[in-house]
């Protein structure tokens, strides 16, 4: 997943970058033959979606992406990397995207995901006994 510019240079780094160019190491010491790519871009400028719904950041996404122009992705088998997974729409997006140009869209590897927010989703309370 493509960070903002702006993200990047106040954090100083790109923690998704990062992490891709970890699971690269990695694998490629296990002897898998893995490339990283940096395919995506974005293509137009998004709401914070701090606030938004899941169907919110839906509509927010849709579109705001690109393949980038060089980024050779037809036909080859591709995992996508993010660092939190919220509701899923910017991975929808992005899977979206690359399955157009031709991709097979392996699945997504993320580091961490938010707790649903649905009432039936919630870890329930610990309760207490009269005994402890």
């Amino acid at each position: 997943m493509p960070s903002r510019r702006r993200a990047v240079r106040r954090r100083g780094h790109d923690a998704v970058q990062g992490l891709v160019d970890v699971a690269v190491q990695r694998l490629r010491a296990d002897g898998v033959q893995v490339i990283g790519m940096d395919a995506l871009k974005q293509r137009k400028r998004v709401a914070d979606q701090a606030a938004l719904t899941a169907a919110q950041r839906s509509a927010n996404l849709r579109g705001a992406l690109e393949l980038k122009p060089h980024a050779e992705v037809a036909g080859r088998s591709i995992v996508l990397v993010d660092d939190v997974v919220t509701t899923g729409a910017s991975l929808a997006e992005a899977g979206r995207v690359l399955r157009a140009a031709g991709a097979d869209l392996l699945g997504a590897a993320t580091v961490a995901a938010t707790p649903r927010r649905h009432p039936l989703m919630r870890t329930p309370a610990p309760t207490r006994t009269p005994h402890g």
